[in-house]
């Protein structure tokens, strides 16, 4: 025990008083491992961050993860159902590299950092402890990678343990990445291996229940999805065993004393009683009195629409809350709010029981009607709009070029070229509410977008040499919104021309079950009732649900969610599953007869071949920048030069394409042309300077182009010309030769730009990331200068 001196103010003065705090000076060291495969999985307590309430450190390989967990010492006033934040970070130095930022450090949270956390997050939210009234963080720190690895399952390991360490979830939660490779289930997948997959699983859960799923795969059929499930759940009952034998060694209890409202009270702090957060049974029995009858009117009526059923429930919550909240100062809207939740599950479950509808007058089994329109705006590439029941989501797509793809994974997750992008949102008037932000995007949005994605992936044609965003809005919502996005997802895409294997769509199955408000129910606890196609009131208010999406073929992605209740059984998430893909199949053949006519598809399009002389190939490359984008602009056409020497032109007519030939051939042999482009005034010093400069340096780089297959240019504008001479190219190109070697690609400075050459795509794309950074850079350097300049 330690005690911590604390200073405050008040009316009387200023007093100094010691409160006793908890600090874990001495903990002991623990140690377990567990074989994954061919690797070790070590969990370590008690080294590192001692002062921490739970901390653990997770190896495996040399990939390294610090998870730290903290609870408030206060009870939270109106504290979430479950309070848990959990925040993950990646460092650059753990993989010995330096941020390419200008401050050389990282700055806010990346989408890949955004992502884990809410895995995370989602993974171990449904153990965590309901009576538990204090704020829970869990930080977790990359702290080693060799790029092999994925880092997911290892964060959720290491939160695990750290929480256990503290006493703050109910059992640990293990997981693990499981993938099929040449029909073999390979356990902890190193990423190459991840990438050549046709299927891949990452689960985690208890000792025999599952918490968080998250499979995609290359339309894989529900039988070989139920083998990965049993091997996943083998394994971490295993992980599950490791980390119970180091909580074991912990009394969580020991030494703690935490501050309690009394105590401040003591200190003269002014501030409010605890209001307890976790409803009781006695409470819960007199919420369902009270709320009863107009409850089951809303659950009931299936003829309300869905504006009706959620201005009745907020009624309700009204109502309830003034009777109660009149009675008894301890009783908050959010009490109440979490009573009417668990009554809520339990009236659903005893209605379908019952009488077999749910509330919009529907079977458990049955899907809303649906209808699918496309090319509904004009000037976008391709879009569709799709109404189930009344929920209402219209998606929209763009094809651009390669070009603007990303580089995505970065250093620790191995880098891989993204040409698929997607975002969801659906503001507050979608739900009938008012928020302070319409448009927020955040932790949800990236996480459902990230869904959609996963769904369509598997089904797009990897030679598609194009760039896609996809944009999902919606409209109104009634439940079932992101899922609900897949089909006109792919729909859209195939209006815009891109080129899909087949049509996916995609559906929700939920379960709910026996309410646990009086002991009967306790004693008697029945399997899950299962439903497809959620209304919003039941989305809201289920136990847990999985999305299922995938073709004709098989399934391409599934993503559990657990809320509530008890976890689901393998056996349950199997039966979910093929109900889930037998609405998806039954839905296809409504997705089938909506007629698509492509905008301009690529196939479709006009292609013509310029072959250019050997010798005339890097002045081609070297004038790409503006000259070449202004005959694309004034054409409507697209130039595409690859390394081997050849000029590909995509157009939607053969004349069209015989003009810009004649120009693209006079560029490879003059350099310019003048009879359409007119040379700026201001480059010929600058192109002079350049070229004096580069001397041998720039005649010799351009022979050397033998082996290389992939040819950039970076263009600079003629205003930063002389910085770049001195500060990037240096004397004679010494600057530049020394960023050669550094990312491993060939950079030759020419008139208007650098021209990159590398022998593998990636290495390009890190070169010309690396080489427009610099440019970047100094262009802002220079427009700080400027304005000094000018005042001196």
């Amino acid at each position: 025990m330690a005690s911590l001196s604390m200073r405050w103010s008040c009316r009387g003065g200023t007093q100094l008083r010691a409160i006793k705090l908890f600090v874990a000076a001495k903990r002991s060291y623990v140690r377990s491992v567990v074989e994954l495969g061919d690797r070790s999985l070590v969990f370590e307590s008690g080294h590192l961050a001692r002062l921490a309430d739970g901390s653990a450190f997770v190896q495996i390989g040399n990939l390294s993860i610090l998870g730290t967990a903290m609870r408030r010492r206060i009870e939270a006033f109106y504290s979430r159902r479950r309070p848990l934040l959990v925040d993950y970070r990646e460092r650059s130095v753990a993989v010995g590299k330096i941020p390419s930022t200008h401050s050389r450090r990282e700055q806010g949270f990346s989408d890949v950092e955004l992502k884990t956390s809410n895995m995370v997050q989602r993974a171990l939210l449904p153990l965590m402890s309901e009576e538990n009234q204090y704020d829970v963080q869990v930080l977790l720190t990359l702290l080693s990678s060799d790029g092999l690895l994925d880092v997911d399952t290892t964060c959720i390991n290491a939160a695990s343990l750290a929480l256990g360490v503290a006493g703050t979830i109910q059992e640990p939660v293990g997981a693990v990445c499981i993938a099929r490779v040449n029909n073999e289930l390979v356990v902890n997948p190193s990423i190459e291996e991840r990438e050549v997959a046709s299927a891949e699983l990452v689960y985690a859960g208890s000792s025999s229940r599952a918490t968080f799923i998250k499979f995609t795969g290359r339309e894989l059929s529900p039988s070989s999805l139920k083998g990965m499930l049993y091997e996943a759940n083998e394994v971490v009952a295993k992980v599950v065993k490791a980390q119970a034998d180091i909580i074991s060694q912990f009394d969580q209890h020991e030494g703690i004393q935490d501050l309690t409202y009394e105590d401040i009270f003591e200190l003269g702090i002014k501030i409010k009683p605890s209001i307890k957060v976790v409803p009781t049974k006695e409470l819960l029995h007199t919420v369902r009195m009270v709320a009863a009858p107009q409850l089951s009117q809303i659950l009931q009526d299936s003829e309300s629409s869905a504006r009706g059923r959620l201005e009745g429930m907020l009624r309700l919550e009204r109502e309830t809350g003034r009777v109660l909240m009149g009675n008894s100062e301890y009783v908050s809207r959010e009490l109440i709010a979490r009573s009417l939740n668990k009554i809520v599950v339990g009236e659903i479950y005893e209605n379908v029981r019952a009488a077999g509808k749910r509330c919009d007058g529907r079977s458990p089994l049955e899907a809303r009607s649906s209808s699918y329109e496309s090319q509904l705006l004009p000037e976008v590439h391709g879009s569709a709009l799709v109404e189930l029941g009344e929920t209402q989501v219209l998606c929209s797509c763009a094809v651009g070029r390669l070009d603007l793809s990303m580089i995505r994974g970065g250093y620790i997750r191995g880098e891989f070229l993204q040409s698929l992008f997607v975002t969801w949102e659906r503001p507050a008037s979608a739900i009938a509410a008012v928020a302070n932000s319409s448009f927020f995007y955040g932790r949800v949005e990236v996480d459902r977008a990230e869904l959609i994605r996963l769904s369509i992936l598997p089904v797009m044609d990897q030679a598609f040499s194009y760039t896609v965003r996809l944009h999902c809005d919606v409209l109104s919502s009634d439940g079932n919104g992101v899922m609900a996005a897949v089909a006109p997802g792919a729909l859209a895409m195939l209006s815009a021309g891109v080129s899909l294997k087949r049509r996916v769509g995609g559906t929700c199955v939920f379960a709910v079950q026996r309410s646990l408000v009086d002991e009967e129910a306790e004693a008697e606890v029945e399997e899950p009732l299962l439903m497809i196609d959620p209304t919003l009131i039941e989305e809201e208010n289920c136990c847990f649900s999985l999305n299922v999406a995938g073709s004709e073929q098989g399934i391409t992605m599934i993503s559990l969610d657990v809320s509530s209740g008890k976890l689901p059984t393998i056996d349950v998430i199997e039966e979910m599953v093929n109900v889930g893909y037998t609405q998806v199949r039954e839905e296809l053949r409504n997705i089938d007869e909506v007629e698509i006519i492509p905008r301009m598809r690529v196939e479709q399009e006009v292609k013509l071949e310029i072959d250019i002389p050997e010798t005339a190939r890097s002045r081609v490359i070297a004038i790409r920048g503006s000259e070449i984008s202004k005959i694309e602009e004034t054409f409507d056409c697209q130039i595409n030069i690859s390394a081997n020497g050849r000029v590909i032109l995509f157009g939607k007519s053969k004349e069209q394409l015989q003009e810009v030939s004649h120009m693209i051939t006079n560029l490879a042999q003059d350099g310019t042309n003048e009879e359409t482009i007119e040379k700026r005034p201001e480059e010929d010093s600058a192109v002079e300077d350049i070229e004096d400069i580069l001397g041998a340096y720039g005649k010799k780089a351009q022979q050397e182009t033998e082996g290389w297959k992939h040819e950039i240019l970076v263009q600079i504008r003629p205003t930063v010309m002389d910085v770049i001479q001195s500060k990037l190219i240096g004397p004679e190109g010494s600057r530049l030769r020394t960023l050669a070697s550094i990312t491993g690609a060939s950079l030759t400075a020419v008139s208007d730009g650098i021209i990159i050459r590398a022998k593998d795509q990636q290495t390009a794309q890190s070169a010309m990331a690396v080489v427009n950074l610099r440019i970047k850079e100094l262009s802002k350097s220079l427009e700080t200068e400027e304005p000094k300049r000018k005042k001196r």
